[in-house]
């Protein structure tokens, strides 16, 4: 089967854009160098143009021609490569997940992106761009059928519009929680963009309003603006992203679609759930609501985290009971850290405060500026609040066949991880959390949040409960995998007689 012939001109429009580009900016930097006269760069400018064309047109059509790809009875066959032929078998019990995305430009001309996700990696095993939407459908239907062994419509013709399975539906977005998403969602890497465009823009003004404002105005009213700057642009990402958000249940799997300008379809194999996290941040708290995000094995496309979003923000108990229904865990109650590591938090705190006021007090005394240094003493005063906020939102617990940890105050993460799907347990301890025998227990699964230091962790419990909590969740982990993965026994087994 082939891909759209819209993917011919596509390719060209980017490659254009992309090569086009570059051959302007050279020839404007030697022109910059060079004494050159205006008909000579016409003439250059004119000839980059057809040039990048020509190999655009011709690299597009020769990828369009060489791009197969088939669904045989064990695995989905791709081959493709212009210069260097590439052919790859993907058998179907490897694929996790099988993603469609369509923007505004896509559902003008019935064409969508189709990403084959396998077990494991850090992007998509496959790539078709593109192909009808009727295509992307029936892909999408066909490969789930046949991880599950059923037997497929040989009848079907591909291109023709295909009758999804609707399973049944677990929850839609309301526009009042669509709204509330708005409100309550902000990304704090955008305070940092805020902060620099505002600087790069006008760093006149900026100076004048550092030396012209007292500090003890200047600070709050620079948080209050960039939060609500980072809020806005946050909140518009987040409801462009899950505008008409719907979660359904099928068989083995959870199947989802959002989005308004890029519309996205994708599904969360059961049997592949790593781990669940349930996060909340500090507004949404208040309000009594929370998101859900499941981490299977696969990459998750358009998910800064890598982890599916499962429920992007439904009241605490309408989420919790979601999460129950996929992982049958127990309300948990946590076991918190000693109190002396909220002592640490405390010291912690404070050295950070006298360094920050050691920085603001080196800037005002080089001259540049007439800053009110001793204001930033004042957080002080937030210390021992910040050091208790962060002890009393950590904690963990250990249920029959999960481990639930909760960690974060900004934004709190239960993240609730059965035996099973653990793959390494061990415990880490650095040179202050010895002083005050302490030690954290970090869980890592397969998924990428591990990956990214995101993965399940007891932070800063006593060492020796460190030490005893790490040997019961790997005894346990044992257990559960001789039980659902009995072709490892023998390992186990080596692993004692050695």
């Amino acid at each position: 089967m082939k891909l759209s012939p819209l993917t011919i001109p596509f390719r060209v429009f980017e490659m254009v854009l992309g090569l086009g580009s570059i051959g302007i900016f050279v020839i404007i930097g030697a022109t910059a160098v060079l004494d050159v006269d205006g008909v000579l760069i016409a003439s250059l400018a004119t000839l980059v143009i057809i040039s990048v064309l020509g190999v655009s047109i011709g690299y597009s059509i020769a990828y369009y021609r060489r791009f197969d790809y088939e669904l045989t009875s064990d695995t989905f066959d791709v081959h493709s490569g212009v210069f260097a032929r590439r052919d790859r078998e993907i058998p179907y019990y490897r694929i996790q997940n099988v993603s469609i995305s369509r923007n505004i430009i896509h559902r003008l001309l019935g064409i969508a992106e189709v990403r084959v996700e396998t077990a494991g990696g850090d992007t998509a095993e496959v790539h078709l761009r593109f192909v009808s939407q009727q295509e992307s459908s029936r892909l999408q239907q066909e490969i789930t059928e046949r991880k599950r062994d059923e037997p497929a419509d040989t009848t079907k013709e591909p291109g023709t519009t295909e009758v999804v399975e609707h399973g049944d539906t677990l929850f839609v977005i309301s526009p009042s929680e669509l709204a509330l998403l708005g409100v309550v969602s902000f990304d704090m890497r955008l305070v940092a963009f805020v902060i620099a465009l505002a600087i790069f823009l006008d760093p006149g003004t900026m100076a004048d309003l550092l030396v012209a404002v007292p500090m003890i105005v200047m600070a709050p009213a620079a948080i209050i603006a960039i939060y609500i700057i980072g809020a806005a642009v946050s909140g518009i990402v987040a409801v462009t992203n899950y505008w008409d958000f719907r979660l359904v249940r099928l068989s083995d799997e959870l199947r989802f679609d959002r989005g308004l300008l890029r519309q996205f379809s994708g599904s969360i194999p059961l049997k592949k759930v790593q781990s669940m996290t349930i996060t909340e941040n500090v507004l949404a708290r208040q309000f009594g609501y929370a998101r859900l995000l499941i981490e299977t094995a696969s990459f998750a496309p358009g998910e800064a985290s890598g982890s599916q979003t499962a429920i992007p923000i439904a009241t605490r108990e309408r989420v919790t009971n979601l999460a129950q229904s996929i992982e049958a865990f127990d309300h948990p109650t946590f076991t918190r850290p000693p109190r002396r590591a909220r002592r640490r938090y405390f010291f912690r705190y404070i050295g950070l405060a006298f360094i920050l006021t050691g920085v603001m007090y080196g800037v005002d005394s080089s001259g540049l500026f007439d800053l009110e240094w001793y204001w930033t003493l004042g957080l002080l005063v937030l210390t021992p609040i910040a050091a208790h906020l962060k002890w009393v939102n950590l904690g963990y617990t250990v249920q029959d066949d999960y481990v639930i940890t909760m960690a974060g105050f900004w934004s709190r993460r239960l993240t609730i991880v059965p035996y099973h799907r653990m793959q390494t347990v061990f415990t880490r301890q650095n040179i202050f959390q010895r002083r005050r025998h302490l030690a954290t227990v970090r869980i890592d699964t397969a998924g990428s949040r591990s990956l990214r230091g995101q993965d399940a962790v007891a932070l800063d419990i006593d060492a020796d409960d460190a030490t005893s909590l790490m040997e019961l969740v790997h005894d346990r982990m044992q257990q559960q995998i001789e039980v659902t993965e009995p072709q490892f026994t023998w390992l186990n087994e080596l692993d004692t007689s050695t």
